[in-house]
């Protein structure tokens, strides 16, 4: 499977996952009302039936699947509707990572560092997805890390009173528990890069519940701290969460090692959106290699700097319903489309008779 293991594959996918979890989701549980961090943990079911969803579609790569099970021609459109819809999700993440770093540093120019980000992201998908994969072992472990750093820091400063009502609830949980399920479906993306088999896609328990906790903690303690309401009328309740935090002796404010952190997640975002595009663009399309990726680049580049024309309150909820249909939508198609064919395949097996002896 391109030369990556299921873990790899794994810690890839969910490392990817944090960039636009953590800017989506702040404000999004606020707004759902003191019980609004516990979203992600009760998204985790939800979450866990997607990834067996998705894995029952990728066995031998996406692609592959759509043209077997739709047809080569409704496999183009809906591979070309996943390419845009990549090409959107890095423009809006990128366009994220440079107000984030606009925010810690407004004269530091966060501008070359995005575009060194998106740069790193094509030599990575040019290269091998493996190379890719094998990297976010690490580095998922240093997000879940310097993530749970900063909520636990954030915790011992939290007002209790912040958190309760629990019943309060102004979106509503429920909504809060679909988005969060819909931005985490970004990791459908993944399955454009798969090509063992269903028993070989991992799928574990491990990853999940890990990232959904820490996130939760990250959620309570961004309420716990700033208050539903603050948080809920805020841009990036984390980076502000982060300014009132630190160690004496090493650091005063925190938001300069989120900021830093964050960047890795935003990189295996678009490295894997790259890789996704790149792979669906050349079997589709057979496209020489490389240059889906870099088109891909530019426009998500070109996209990032023209931002801001849509409303950030628009992209908390296009981006994860866009992401639900893709990531569950789209493969409850497939399987609705298998399972009709294989019972008119099945109409027509008549078994044949014995034939009677004769005496």
């Amino acid at each position: 499977m391109n030369g990556m293991s299921a873990s790899q594959r794994d810690a890839w996918l969910w490392a990817a996952t944090l960039g636009p979890a953590t800017a989506f989701l702040p404000v999004t549980a606020a707004r759902a009302g003191a019980g609004g961090w516990v979203a992600p943990m009760l998204a985790l079911p939800a979450v866990l039936a997607a990834d067996r969803l998705m894995r029952r579609v990728s066995r031998g790569g996406l692609v592959h699947n759509l043209c077997d099970t739709l047809g080569v021609g409704a496999a183009r459109i809906l591979t070309a509707i996943y390419v845009m819809w990549a090409v959107l999700l890095g423009g809006v993440q990128m366009y994220t990572c440079a107000q984030r770093l606009a925010a810690v540093e407004p004269a530091g120019g966060s501008w070359p560092v995005t575009g060194a980000v998106v740069l790193l992201a094509v030599w990575f998908a040019k290269k091998s997805p493996a190379v890719m994969a094998r990297w976010s072992v690490p580095v998922l472990g240093w997000l879940l890390a310097g993530l749970g750093v900063v909520a636990g820091l954030a915790l011992l400063q939290a007002r209790w009173d912040n958190l309760v009502p629990l019943w309060s609830n102004g979106e509503g949980l429920l909504g809060a528990v679909v988005l969060a399920l819909g931005v985490l479906c970004v990791r459908v993306y993944g399955g454009f890069l798969w090509e063992g088999t269903e028993r070989e896609a991992g799928g574990g328990l491990r990853w999940p519940a890990v990232v959904c906790g820490v996130l939760s903690v990250l959620l309570l303690a961004a309420q716990g701290s700033l208050g539903v309401e603050l948080a809920a009328r805020m841009e990036n309740p984390l980076l502000a969460l982060s300014r009132n935090i630190g160690v004496e002796g090493t650091f005063q404010r925190a938001e300069s090692l989120v900021a830093s952190v964050l960047l890795l997640a935003d990189l295996a975002l678009v490295t894997l959106l790259l890789c996704a595009v790149e792979t669906g663009v050349r079997r589709v399309w057979r496209v020489p290699r490389g240059r889906s990726a870099v088109v891909s680049a530019v426009a998500m580049l070109s996209g990032a700097a023209a931002g801001g024309g849509v409303p950030m309150r628009l992209l908390r909820v296009l981006i994860p319903a866009g992401n639900l249909l893709l990531g569950v939508g789209v493969p409850l198609l497939v399987l609705a489309v298998r399972r009709i064919r294989d019972k008119k395949q099945g109409a027509y097996l008549v078994p044949e008779k014995e034939e009677k002896g004769t005496s």
